[in-house]
């Protein structure tokens, strides 16, 4: 039985190719108003690989003015790199989800009956890479007033070739990955009953591995197109990292600052172990000091460390490990946040730096170049963001690029 289906299905495909075939060498000159054009040389035939196959058809060429022979047809009908667009988002989309290229082309095999090799879909992955991102970022602005605008950024690593590790310092001894910098805008809302939630399809991710500045532009205009200028309230949450802070001192004025309440929990762990010797009063005085923290913000938490008694024998660790609370107390005030519905984790940036760039460019045995792991990521990205699927679309569309 699994032979007769898979009979089926072949010949149903060839079937449906042969009729895509006839409709972009018949049907489709006349819809775009290219048949019998001016200039016309003559007919060539070329196969690409559509979404039902391989797919042959007919199309005039004509001669520019330095006899250099171009084809009409393929330019209206969105043609890249031997492939429809239909087939060349499908290979896109694949090379970015799977774990690999040669797994990507092995799905394709067995769940579309396309023969794309792994070189193949590597290749349309880092041609088409840029071409989306620059739409994504030449999109109209979206049309929204009010509500919260949640902006987060973090760092993460990426598994590099030796040779781009060069002028790289590892934490601990020689380095092995380079950072790459990410970052996530959303948009919240109140319900009906006043609760603010997060809208999910105001959504967009980025990531770069350019210098802060360059970083911090790219992200600027991602948080404008998702109203940045219009939204009651900005508020930015990320870990204690400076470079984060600094960016958004420059770029980012007059956005509420909150540090990320997990980050922040961390660092008081290791307050309680440092006051309370034995590990389950530690843990008990932590759930108490995290909890009150979290009500009240980090001021409460700082009072209670500072007034331990001076003969305490780990008084100056303690002193030394108040200082990260101390320097950032105006963005720990979780109390306040919580009441007006601000995010106070950064929990979406967290889940970005694993969902979207761990697992693709941090398996086992694996080694990027910079360029080649940040093509799979913008794709991912545009993936989760819900863009790819529009790009894709707007390029198959006969309306825009008849009158392009």
């Amino acid at each position: 039985m699994i032979w007769v289906e898979a009979s089926l299905k072949s010949a149903a495909l060839r079937e449906a190719a042969k009729l895509l075939g006839a409709f972009y060498s018949r049907v489709a000159p006349q819809a775009l108003g290219l048949d019998g054009q001016t200039g016309g040389r003559g007919d060539r035939t070329r196969e690409v690989l559509s979404t039902v196959g391989p797919v042959a058809f007919t199309r005039s060429y004509v001669l520019d003015r330095n006899r250099k022979r171009s084809f009409p047809l393929d330019d209206a009908l969105g043609l890249i790199r031997g492939c429809t667009p239909a087939a060349a988002g499908l290979i896109c989309w694949a090379g970015a989800q799977a774990h690999s290229y040669d797994q990507a082309g092995e799905s394709l095999s067995r769940l579309a009956g396309l023969t794309v090799p792994g070189r193949r879909v590597q290749r349309m992955t880092n041609h088409c890479a840029g071409l989306e991102t620059a739409w994504a970022m030449a999109r109209k602005k979206e049309v929204c007033t009010g509500g919260i605008l949640n902006i987060q950024a973090d760092m993460t690593g990426i598994p590099m070739r030796k040779e781009d590790l060069v002028g790289v310092h590892g934490k601990n001894g020689e380095p092995k990955k380079r950072q790459v910098k990410g970052g996530i805008v959303f948009r919240q809302e109140a319900n009906k009953d006043g609760e603010m939630q997060r809208i999910p399809s105001s959504t967009t991710r980025v990531v770069s591995f350019d210098d802060v500045s360059s970083f911090s532009q790219i992200l600027l205009n991602e948080a404008v197109k998702r109203g940045y200028h219009e939204a009651f309230t900005v508020v930015f949450t990320a870990d204690g990292a400076e470079w984060i802070w600094i960016m958004v001192e420059d770029r980012f004025k007059g956005a509420v600052q909150i540090v990320d309440f997990y980050h922040a929990a961390e660092h008081l762990g290791e307050l309680c172990r440092l006051a309370e010797a034995d590990k389950q009063k530690a843990e008990a005085l932590f759930m108490i000091r995290r909890r009150l923290m979290r009500t009240y913000g980090a001021a409460c938490a700082v009072r209670y460390f500072e007034n331990l008694p001076s003969d305490h024998p780990k008084k100056t660790e303690i002193e030394g490990a108040l200082g990260y609370f101390r320097n950032k107390l105006k963005r720990m005030d979780y109390g306040a946040f919580r009441k007006r519905g601000y995010c106070i984790g950064s929990g979406a940036m967290e889940g970005t730096c694993k969902s979207l760039v761990k697992q693709r460019t941090d398996l086992a045995g694996q080694r990027w170049h910079p360029s080649g792991s940040l093509n799979v990521l913008r794709i991912r990205g545009l993936i989760a963001d819900n863009l790819h699927d529009p790009y894709w679309k707007q390029r198959a569309s006969i309306r825009s690029f008849k009158a392009a």
